[in-house]
């Protein structure tokens, strides 16, 4: 009987655990009866499962991102040292000509009226070069190629 008596007296002692204060680390024996008896640990389980999901997600998220940023960055300086290999090339093909036309001035034996043609062409993508700079947009390089190309075929008899 006294069991009894005790065992209720326990019970009646348990609705006092509110759900939100049901912390382990702190619940004595009574109040971590009435908290596990009241479902609150497990409740505090689940949110903690559930917080745990999120903050995982999030992380797995961020780390995406970064991949996806360093791949980007990756392209860049792809893209970044391939229009510099663009520019080298327009640099040695002006050098090139500029030798070719200060060789056939030197011979003599080129029409005037196409050495100064050919001048004209070679101090356009000099200027053209000039104007770029380092840059590297895609439109200015295909049209400093093109000027490249003009100066080129104003060589082509030289």
């Amino acid at each position: 009987m006294i069991r009894r008596i005790a065992a209720l007296a326990i019970l009646a002692a348990l609705p006092g655990c509110a759900p939100g204060a049901c912390d382990p680390s702190k619940a004595g024996f009574l109040s971590g009866i009435g908290c596990e008896t009241s479902g609150s640990y497990t409740t505090r389980n689940r949110y903690q499962q559930s917080a745990l999901a999120q903050e995982s997600g999030n992380a797995l998220q961020a780390r995406a991102a970064a991949g996806e940023e360093r791949s980007r960055a990756a392209d860049a300086l792809v893209t970044r040292d391939q229009a510099r290999s663009r520019l080298n090339a327009v640099d040695a093909d002006t050098r090139r000509l500029r030798a070719r036309l200060a060789a056939a001035r030197a011979r003599g034996t080129a029409d005037s009226g196409r050495l100064g043609a050919a001048q004209s062409e070679l101090d356009a993508l000099q200027q053209e070069r000039t104007r770029l700079g380092s840059s590297t947009s895609d439109a200015d390089l295909r049209a400093l190629e093109a000027r490249r190309r003009r100066a080129a075929e104003a060589m082509g008899g030289i």
